[in-house]
């Protein structure tokens, strides 16, 4: 997926609800990188994708390929 491709089908509601959703299901699986995840989150803290700005979303989507349709 191409950047541009994220970007015409970016809102910021849609985008938060698969950032969740592809933690829920990346914590469900965990493998060595998802673990190191929730571990970082359980440390350290998160600060929410309500708080992330529209910026911080799109590159969050497009760093993990994540398809908005």
């Amino acid at each position: 997926m191409t950047a541009m491709q994220v970007a015409m089908n970016f809102t910021r509601e849609k985008a938060i609800q698969e950032l969740v959703d592809n933690d829920f299901s990346d914590i469900f699986n965990l493998g060595q990188s998802e673990g190191d995840m929730l571990e970082s989150m359980l440390r350290y803290g998160f600060k929410g994708y309500d708080n992330y700005t529209d910026v911080e979303l799109y590159n969050e989507l497009v760093e993990r390929g994540i398809n908005l349709e």
